[in-house]
């Protein structure tokens, strides 16, 4: 798929709109679904906010080469009210080139979060990812970034 834009992510991540009397479903079409791969599109902080409100139970998002993906993005992605703090265990960051080594301690908050890539992201340093890995092997968890390249 090509050429998707926020609005057209809304409306299939938005609940169906049903035209029986009474009856109201505010559950997404995708609530269930656990791995979604947005790879290369034109996502938005405004997308990603649907995307974890709608998709709460993700446990591996793929944003590779998603332009506008940045340090807030994934700051949004870890917030205390975003349901995937707690489900996500995957993340593909592959290329997302307005991300910087300030977002890498936000992944902390994501306790099963194992893997992060991170690879042709060029304002993330391979001295960070590694420091990111060195402290969750000592503090126990699992976060383990792909090494940046440079």
């Amino acid at each position: 798929i090509e050429d998707v834009k926020d609005s057209h992510l809304r409306e299939l991540l938005l609940p169906a709109t049903d035209s029986k009397p009474g009856h109201t479903d505010s559950r997404g079409r995708l609530q269930n679904v656990s791995e979604l791969r947005l790879s290369g599109l034109d996502i938005t902080d405004s997308s990603l906010r649907l995307v974890i409100r709608h998709t709460p139970q993700l446990a591996k998002l793929d944003l590779s080469h998603c332009n506008h993906v940045g340090d807030q993005s994934v700051n949004l992605l870890t917030a205390a009210n975003s349901p995937l703090r707690e489900t996500l265990a995957e993340l593909n960051l592959t290329g997302c080139n307005r991300l910087t080594d300030q977002c890498l301690p936000l992944f902390r908050r994501c306790p099963r979060l194992s893997r992060i890539d991170l690879r042709s992201c060029h304002h993330i340093t391979t001295e960070a990812c590694a420091r990111v890995a060195e402290d969750s092997v000592s503090n126990g968890s699992a976060v383990l970034p792909a090494t940046a390249s440079p």
